[in-house]
């Protein structure tokens, strides 16, 4: 039986914006605290309500701040980076993740083009092993 996935807190998703809004620009803050809370427990029940697997709910985490933008500036960049960062404490290797193909991904959830479920399907085809 494989051990439950460790969770990001609000502390590290909100280093993670910041670490995102210092090194690239934008404004810091966030926009609506009710959507931040909402985007880091949305994972959780994916993992708890759905049983999903890890993409699954790096994939909650990204589209989450991505689509709901919670913060006022960075949140694609944010999204990505809370995402991977899940995986990669997670035990799952994000280096071979394409960086433009990643980007064009986190447009179209912006856009609302893509829903989790292929964000998800995105991150699995390209990381699982």
């Amino acid at each position: 039986m494989e051990p439950d996935p460790k969770f990001l807190t609000r502390e590290m998703v909100d280093a993670i914006h910041e670490e995102q809004i210092n090194t690239y620009g934008g404004h810091h803050g966030v926009l609506n605290e009710h959507l931040v809370e909402s985007a880091i427990n949305q994972p959780k029940s994916t993992y708890c309500l759905g049983g999903g697997d890890l993409y699954e709910i790096a994939a909650a985490y990204a589209y989450h701040i991505v689509a709901d933008h919670p913060y006022w500036d960075g949140n694609k960049r944010t999204g990505v980076r809370v995402a991977t960062t899940f995986l990669e404490i997670n035990g799952v290797d994000t280096s071979r993740l394409p960086e433009r193909q990643t980007y064009e991904s986190l447009i179209k959830v912006a856009d609302h083009q893509m829903d989790r479920f292929e964000l998800a399907g995105f991150f699995r085809s390209h990381l699982a092993v």
